[in-house]
């Protein structure tokens, strides 16, 4: 486990890009064709890491304190400051519990009863008994581990995330071998399977910026991580937009090349099945290696949960905490910005009581678990997610900081992203 800085910073902030977004992208790069599937991933990655970079600026000209809240309270109009941190708070809070019933649904589909989903008549007739006791056993399991009331004490949960879906980019690799070998590649596509128009793209963008809302961690794992100082701190976001990036390429273009029309799936893990696999690997580990792909999956969403749900108990804490508003930062303190990694007043997961934090965590994982018990598509949820509670975290309030330190260009920019995400809902959902 790397000590704390910019390493553990970086192990974080990445674990926090990569989770469920992983298994949606190949079918929107499929879809899309791959010159229209680049330029989506890497326009959504300069748009991240140039507003995570807004946030730890604005994060330490507040007096640091690891709140996003401090930042929008300190650079916004007096005016202004209620109804911002109000929409952040509701934002944060719903990417975050909108996550993890994300991965609820994803991890019952992988390893609960019956495997793979059945479609959606099931949210019409009811999961059977065992499915809902996975679901309530699922709960339980979660509780504890999102339980920690520093942000850095997910590191261990992160490393085995990060290693799982390593193991799955390696496998996907190594797979691509074996079927290029046997003559079964199937070629990248450029036109794509469907249409490239102006509202796929949007309903492409609305997909991958869930993969990229780090923004609402990043400021609290800067400073568990003890990197007093802002360029460090940016050199950790950009360092994980960048590895998000490669991960979410090397994913999806093993698996269009594996698979390719195929492909075109709301959960790319449905195509690593064991009769899939039965043509590229010999039949007796077709088998095991469907089931190892699907353990490495389910492992990385596990491992997901105590970030996203860190973000969401802590603005859920802040909806009725009355620990009193953050201290100003550089304009009310008269003096020298002070350091990212110094706190000025307690966050409201620092001032919660422990029954508080189990209280909060327990009822967000219920809440998730109910969700995903009568939503069992994951793809919608991943669309309406990211398209707008994504879009407020990572885009508009971003935009509204920049704008606020005299950043025009790039606060039109911002905002213009935005609203290609809520777009990308309106139009059809960003699995589409």
């Amino acid at each position: 486990m790397p000590p704390p800085g910019v390493a553990r910073a970086t192990l974080l902030l990445t674990k926090a890009a990569v989770g469920a977004t992983i298994t949606a992208l190949p079918a929107v790069c499929s879809r899309l064709g791959w010159p229209a599937a680049v330029l989506v991933l890497a326009s959504v990655a300069l748009a991240a890491a140039v507003s995570t970079d807004i946030v730890l600026d604005a994060a330490r000209a507040a007096g640091g304190g690891g709140s996003y809240g401090a930042a929008l309270a300190a650079a916004l109009p007096p005016h202004a400051q209620p109804r911002a941190r109000a929409a952040l708070a509701a934002a944060t809070l719903a990417f975050g519990w909108g996550m993890t019933c994300v991965y609820t649904i994803l991890v019952a589909d992988l390893v609960g009863p019956g495997g793979e989903r059945t479609g959606r008549s099931v949210a019409r007739v009811g999961f059977s008994v065992a499915r809902v006791g996975f679901s309530v056993a699922l709960t339980l399991l979660l509780a504890p581990l999102s339980a920690p009331r520093a942000i850095s004490a997910s590191a261990v949960a992160a490393a085995l995330g990060m290693s799982a879906i390593g193991l799955w980019c390696v496998a996907s690799v190594a797979l691509c071998g074996v079927a290029a070998a046997a003559g079964r590649l199937h070629p990248l596509s450029v036109s794509g399977t469907a249409p490239v128009t102006p509202s796929a793209l949007a309903r492409a963008f609305a997909t991958a910026l869930n993969g990229y809302v780090i923004h609402m961690t990043a400021p609290a794992i800067a400073a568990d991580c003890g990197l007093r100082d802002a360029p460090r701190a940016s050199h950790a976001a950009r360092a994980a937009v960048a590895a998000a990036t490669a991960l979410y390429s090397t994913v999806s273009l093993a698996t269009n090349a594996l698979f390719g029309a195929s492909t075109v799936q709301e959960d790319a893990v449905r195509n690593f099945s064991a009769g899939a696999l039965a043509g590229l690997v010999p039949a007796r580990i077709a088998a095991p290696a469907a089931a190892a792909v699907r353990a490495a999956v389910a492992a990385c969403m596990v491992a997901s949960y105590p970030l996203m749900h860190w973000a969401a108990r802590d603005a859920l804490l802040g909806m009725v905490w009355r620990g009193g508003a953050e201290q100003g930062g550089e304009a009310e303190q008269g003096g020298e910005a002070p350091l990212l990694g110094e706190r000025r007043a307690p966050s409201p997961t620092d001032a919660a009581s422990p029954r508080a934090l189990v209280t909060a965590t327990c009822i967000l994982c219920t809440a998730a678990t109910s969700v995903a018990v009568a939503w069992p598509d994951s793809g919608d949820a991943i669309a309406v997610v990211g398209g707008t509670a994504g879009a407020v975290v990572a885009l508009f309030l971003p935009a509204a900081l920049a704008g606020a330190a005299g950043r025009r260009g790039t606060a039109a920019a911002l905002a213009a992203a935005g609203c290609v995400a809520v777009a990308g809902v309106a139009v059809g959902g960003g699995g589409g």
